[in-house]
């Protein structure tokens, strides 16, 4: 019964299917301690109490090792994982490890051994000079601590710091959020008297997007919790809306019949195109369909006509083979007295009568600008003799003129390739002035952003500037030709025909025989010869 113990003890359960039925009824009323089975009873029915005693008693055994294992306790009670330092920071460390030393009871006269088996070798040779002469098994924990601190995290002057977090601003891809954490960041060691202010400062002056400015700027006066709130509900609707409706615009701004052209590929490549319009992406490298210049193998040769690395021969500039073309991207409005497509959700009646052209160059001719001055604010208008009107995005009319309301209009927008599109609207009785020309109630159409602001022919009539005046270059030409006839009947003898008024003996230069002639231009005589060269002809 000894044997049959241990077995039990050890978790084993091969013996019982060794045993016969009478040696089981028998060690099972002894575990029991009653007689619990006869021979009535299966042997099934036997061997199924046995196994289930023997899952029992072990399980006994295993939780009772557990309360009084003390490698048990520590096991339960211990931190397994604490990462070496390798010198990045030591403040955060130090923490950590403290933590450690609690949760594991670690004695006072450990704490040094424990901190230098953490220590990475690079770190402890460091280490090593800061304590010379001293050995670091020797030295106490806090002083150990101390000198770690003092070289990784040197006091520095508040003034530092400050600026260094007065200077910060959002960055273009870095959300609200990721700018906030970075100003705490920053204003670890800069001593502020009150921190909320001074966050409050940088979200307000230094967020990047100007619409996402202007939402907290309305608001300043509320908390920092309240501006970071609204600070992320304008970002995301600003991601949602104006970012989604730009790369639109851009892949119809870019498209003429059936092909997409960008000086850069910059919004090609970004975007996810059509296959069928991929096949018909011209590269400006070869020359050849399908791809852009950033694909294209042949990026990295130069060029045989001009030497210039980027393209080949084919479709160098250069080459008089290929007629260069400048490409000025139009959007045309266009409109009718007539049913409009109900694609474009536009009133079918009461359609205004003319034409807009609104443009973007994408040529190497620099646009012509003009400031003028509207409400008192000066702007910077693109001159476009194409234009029936005058436009203004959605951006730049919130930012200089938020109290203006936005007006609807019944006018419809036809893109050069035959899409359509509407304004958002027409601000009305604005007063714009040039040089000493003022013009009051006048109307300001508002689009999308993306586009220029561009001045129209309505303006340019209103302001006097239309039509252009080409008299003075007609001028400038004639008084030109009337200078060169009083040269003329001045000095007429000596546009007389024959060989001039040389009357001496005939010159004869020595050429060597071979001798291509080169042209030189005329040798200026000093002044103090001058009298000596002049030559007295016969009469």
């Amino acid at each position: 019964m000894d044997l049959i113990e241990y077995l039990i003890k050890q978790g084993k359960k091969s013996w019982i299917q060794e045993k016969t039925k009478e040696e089981l009824i028998e060690i099972a009323n002894i575990l029991a301690k009653e007689t619990k089975f006869l021979d009535t009873h299966t042997i099934k029915d036997v061997r199924k109490y046995l196994r289930e005693y023997v899952d029992k008693q072990k399980e006994k055994i295993r939780t009772v090792r557990l309360i009084t294992s003390p490698s048990s306790i520590s096991t339960m009670n211990s931190i397994t994982t604490l990462e070496v330092f390798t010198g990045e920071n030591w403040n955060a460390y130090q923490q950590q490890f403290e933590c450690f030393i609690v949760l594991n009871d670690i004695p006072e006269e450990k704490k040094v051994p424990l901190l230098i088996t953490k220590l990475s070798t690079n770190v402890y040779d460091l280490l090593t000079t800061l304590c010379t002469p001293i050995s670091p098994v020797t030295e106490t924990y806090n002083n150990i601590c101390e000198k770690l601190r003092k070289y990784y995290h040197p006091l520095k002057n508040y003034a530092l710091y400050q600026a260094e977090f007065r200077s910060r601003c959002q960055k273009p891809n870095e959300t609200i959020d990721q700018y906030i954490m970075e100003l705490k960041r920053l204003s670890k060691y800069c001593n502020f008297k009150n921190l909320n202010e001074e966050i409050k400062e940088r979200l307000l002056n230094g967020t990047y997007c100007d619409s996402v400015k202007f939402e907290l700027l309305k608001q300043a006066d509320q908390p920092l919790e309240s501006l970071i709130n609204i600070g992320k509900t304008v970002e995301t609707a600003y991601k949602l809306v104006f970012n989604n409706e730009k790369e639109q615009e851009k892949s119809q701004m870019f498209k003429i019949q059936g092909k997409y052209f960008n000086r850069n590929h910059s919004v090609i490549a970004r975007q996810n195109v059509n296959p069928a319009i991929q096949q018909s992406i011209t590269c400006f490298c070869c020359g050849k369909n399908g791809h852009i210049k950033a694909h294209c193998t042949l990026r990295e040769k130069f060029c045989s006509e001009c030497g210039v690395k980027g393209h080949i021969f084919k479709v160098c500039r250069k080459n008089k083979k290929i007629k260069v073309k400048n490409l000025n991207v139009v959007q045309k409005f266009n409109s009718e007295n007539s049913d409009v497509n109900s694609d474009n959700n536009l009133p079918i009646k009461h359609i205004e009568n003319f034409d807009i052209f609104c443009f973007s160059n994408t040529g190497k001719v620099p646009s012509t600008t003009l400031k003028i001055l509207v409400n008192g604010k000066v702007l910077e208008f693109e001159v476009d003799t194409g234009a029936d009107v005058s436009t203004i995005t959605l951006l730049d009319k919130n930012k200089l003129f938020p109290e203006l309301e936005i007006k609807k209009c019944n006018v419809l927008f036809t893109n050069f390739d035959q899409s359509t599109s509407t304004p958002l609207g027409v601000i009305e009785n604005l007063s714009i002035s040039y040089e000493s020309t003022k013009v009051n109630n006048q109307k300001l159409f508002v689009v999308k952003d993306g586009l220029p602001k561009v001045i129209g022919k309505d303006w340019l009539s209103s302001l006097q500037l239309w039509p252009p005046k080409f008299e003075q270059r007609v001028c400038e030409k004639a008084s030109k030709n009337k200078l060169i006839q009083n040269i003329f009947e001045k000095f007429s003898n000596l546009f007389e025909p024959g060989m001039g008024v040389f009357r001496g003996e005939p010159i004869h230069l020595l050429i060597e025989p071979g001798v291509k002639p080169v042209f030189m231009p005329v040798r200026t005589v000093p002044f103090a010869l001058k009298d000596k060269c002049e030559l007295s002809f016969p009469p």
